[in-house]
């Protein structure tokens, strides 16, 4: 799995690499996902995004700094999972911040 995070474009670009496996769930994917970015040294947390009280149907994951500094969250969650797009090579996500001193 290879993660590009472009802050000026606000956007998060995940690649499926040949060795990986197949993801067949949003929440295994924003794990993975959280999983790699935590071995580059950020300090995030996955979560659904309903139970830090945003407006969005349950069952939608997102992960987000624990200093709330940014966020990563799939977009298009209401149309498409994000996991299915991986799953062809590429998925592009959300990603902004509350805080920019906390990037």
């Amino acid at each position: 799995m290879l993660i590009q995070l472009n802050f000026q474009e606000n956007v998060a670009i995940v690649r499926k690499e040949d060795k990986d496996k197949k993801i067949y769930q949003d929440s295994e994917l924003f794990h993975k996902i959280k999983r790699k970015l935590q071995e580059l040294g950020f300090d995030c947390i996955k979560k659904e995004i309903v139970k830090d009280g945003h407006l969005v149907s349950e069952g939608e994951y997102y992960l987000r700094d624990r200093r709330w500094g940014w966020w990563i969250f799939n977009p298009n969650y209401e149309i498409r999972a994000a996991y299915q797009d991986y799953n062809e090579g590429k998925v592009t996500l959300r990603l902004g911040w509350w805080r920019r001193d906390k990037l």
